[in-house]
């Protein structure tokens, strides 16, 4: 399993509070997270990340919030990577809900995310999509043991 190389960048999108805290603390060893409360603003952040050249590596999206729904979302950011990138370089993207329906699932595996996880938000459930999606979890900063020897 490969180490990660650089300390993440990941964009929250969820008008929940407390789950964007819950989902930092479950990725805190990761990298750095930014918050975003509705679809609008999320969209703006992602842009501007874009123009300061430090993209987003992994993008969670919540389904059903004010002004712009995740799905809207979902396949805004996607338009926008397909007409200003190179194929294959976009954000990972994973939706995040409560609504375990095969009709969201399909329509947002449909419009591009790269995986889909359910709510309550738990740390295996957040471990094991990361690592779907190709980035093993962090070790661990230990400290060495002083042994005689």
């Amino acid at each position: 399993m490969r180490l990660l190389e650089k300390m993440m960048k990941f964009l929250i999108i969820d008008d929940d509070i407390e789950s964007c805290r819950l989902l930092e603390k479950r990725l805190e060893r990761y990298g750095t997270c930014i918050f975003a409360e509705d679809g609008k603003t999320a969209y703006d952040q992602f842009l501007k990340a874009h123009q300061a050249q430090e993209p987003f590596d992994v993008i969670f999206l919540d389904i059903i919030m004010p002004e712009i729904d995740g799905h809207e979302v979902l396949v805004n950011i996607r338009g926008w990577e397909e007409d200003n990138l190179a194929p294959e370089t976009g954000a990972k993207i994973v939706m995040v809900s409560a609504m375990k329906d095969t009709k969201n699932i399909f329509s947002s595996v449909r419009e591009g995310c790269d995986n889909y996880m359910t709510k309550p938000i738990r740390k295996q459930g957040v471990i094991d999509v990361m690592q779907k999606l190709g980035y093993p979890e962090p070790l661990s900063v230990e400290t060495p043991s002083l042994t005689e020897g």
